[in-house]
């Protein structure tokens, strides 16, 4: 096996072992690095564990084989006393980068998938395959400012204001404001549905969810240190 099939099995293990919702509980591999013995195909694994509950993380270092793309984590490990327990997110990534950093999910990503469900469903009311029809002046529902306001409203479940510049001929940038935080798009008319889900994605859900996470921190510096420690 390559290191990437190695990887994934031994991910794929520790979320299954790992990771669950149970109603307004959450509990996710917040993160997974690994040192392989060099002759065996054993691992020593670290792991760190967060949850829904919690602005801190537990960690643990166990041994996982890995047999014909399968990954086994050690018997009875859930019997061991945690090596991290209650540790800032900042300081549980210094102990995981002590082996080598395999993943990394700092958000929720249950959280995450309700976002993209609720983008994906509010997106099949619109027609559109292309943003050609949509710019800033039309009053006939193709207003580019009204499109991303319905679908980031229907997808955040929060009141949203878009400030619309045009930049160019078919070139625009949207200035998006939740909860008076401003996050900024790009779209040109020539974008797809598939590049308009995308750019939310990455520009205004992810974004919005690391202020959330940052918010909920006592200390809001943690998180920002954290993702530049990455």
């Amino acid at each position: 096996m390559n290191k990437i099939d190695v990887n994934k099995a031994i991910i794929e293990a520790l979320k299954k072992e790992f990771e669950y919702r149970e109603e307004d509980y959450d509990q996710w591999v917040m993160g997974a690095s690994i040192k392989q013995d060099e002759v065996a195909q054993e691992f020593r694994v670290k792991v760190i564990v967060h949850t829904s509950e919690s602005i801190y993380t537990d960690g643990m270092e166990l041994e996982v084989t890995v047999v014909d793309g399968v990954a086994k984590l050690e018997e009875d490990f859930f019997e061991k006393t945690p090596d991290l327990m209650g540790s800032p997110v900042k300081d549980a990534i210094k102990w995981l980068r002590e082996f080598k950093i395999i993943h990394l999910q700092l958000l929720n990503p249950y959280e995450y998938n309700i976002y993209l469900q609720r983008l994906e469903e509010v997106i099949k009311e619109y027609s559109f395959k292309t943003l050609s029809d949509y710019n800033l002046e039309s009053t006939n529902g193709t207003n580019l400012e009204n499109l991303y306001q319905d679908l980031l409203q229907e997808t955040l479940l929060k009141n949203v204001k878009i400030e619309g510049v045009k930049l160019s001929l078919g070139e625009y940038e949207l200035k998006v404001i939740v909860d008076g935080k401003s996050y900024y798009l790009n779209c040109r008319s020539s974008d797809t549905r598939e590049i308009v889900i995308e750019e939310i994605k990455n520009e205004i859900i992810i974004p919005v969810m690391e202020d959330i996470e940052a918010d909920s921190n006592s200390n809001n510096t943690n998180y920002e240190n954290t993702k530049e420690m990455i």
